[in-house]
């Protein structure tokens, strides 16, 4: 029994350098899928069943819930990690009815997709996210959901991308 334990050992150690040397490197910058809009669409509520239970996204007052079909291109292969809180809409609205002043409003994304349509809604202000291992180049298409005042017309998708450089952690 006592020789089973090192070479189980051993297993584990290969198992795992073997995983690490098989994962492609992760892509934190999401402006390398060069993403495009190509539709979006008003829905009355998204719904979706996980472990947790069932969750469902809808709008309440004066605002709809708008899906955004993306399009990108994956280039290499990549780890991708998508979350609700790296999309935002960004529009423009008068703040103020006498006013001829725009204000800008943001709004995070109540849900996404990115693997096989399933999605991804946070409850309340929470945050989802769910990493995926991009092996093959080729096209990528990802919606997001956001809720927004039924009275904007057109607004933009706001992605991450990431500054130059590494931050390096010193001391401790």
């Amino acid at each position: 029994m006592r020789r089973l334990i090192p070479i189980a050992s051993l297993l584990i150690a290969f198992s795992a350098a073997v995983a690490q040397e098989d994962s492609p490197p992760l892509l934190a910058d999401l402006a390398k899928l060069n993403l495009h809009v190509v539709k979006a669409e008003m829905v009355e509520e998204l719904r979706t069943v996980d472990m947790g239970g069932e969750t469902v996204i809808a709008p309440t007052g004066d605002n709809v819930l708008v899906v955004v079909t993306l399009e990108g291109l994956v280039e290499q292969p990549w780890r991708l990690t998508l979350a609700t809180d790296s999309f935002t809409a960004i529009y423009e609205f008068l703040d103020l009815p006498d006013d001829d002043m725009l204000s800008v409003g943001l709004r995070r994304s109540s849900g996404i997709t990115g693997w096989k349509d399933r999605w991804l809604l946070k409850p309340d202000q929470g945050n989802i996210q769910s990493t995926a291992f991009l092996r093959d180049p080729g096209p990528i298409t990802i919606k997001a959901a956001f809720i927004i005042p039924d009275d904007v017309d057109t607004f933009s998708v706001r992605v991450p991308t990431v500054a130059e450089g590494e931050a390096e952690v010193i001391g401790g």
